[in-house]
């Protein structure tokens, strides 16, 4: 008999407008603290992004940053083809893959209106806790 990969449905992203007060990822590039674009998930296995940054086609500069942007989105959420990969860009974020990309992740829960996110290792318990649902007893 075969192994037969697993066959798992495509998970796609389209632009649109991002709630900032519902639970997000904020993309930066570089050492730049201004957010590039924000990214929400939706229903039927898709994501929303909202680019922040507007193209700019005589300024290679902005182009090469969003073109760097869609590659990554394309990767994590998308060519990775995880079983979820909102869980997948939210653990992302506290990765050194992360840290020493020029493309930066950003985790912004719903309850953290206004708060500094979280791009850091430290986030992992608190990712386990709310996101994913599993609780250690002996907290």
């Amino acid at each position: 008999m075969k192994n037969r990969e697993k066959i798992r449905p495509t998970w796609k992203w389209s632009e649109g407008i991002v709630d900032a007060d519902a639970e997000h990822i904020k993309i930066f590039y570089d050492k730049k603290r201004k957010p590039i674009a924000l990214v929400a998930p939706e229903k039927e296995k898709s994501f929303i992004v909202q680019f922040l940054l507007s193209p700019n086609l005589k300024n290679k500069e902005t182009t090469n940053i969003l073109n760097s942007v869609r590659k990554a989105l394309n990767f994590y959420l998308v060519d990775k083809k995880e079983e979820n990969p909102w869980a997948y860009a939210i653990y992302h974020c506290g990765t050194g893959a992360n840290f020493y990309s020029k493309v930066h992740w950003e985790w912004f829960p719903a309850e953290y209106k206004g708060k500094k996110g979280y791009r850091s290792r430290r986030m992992g318990k608190y990712i386990i806790k709310h996101y994913l649902g599993v609780f250690d007893e002996r907290e």
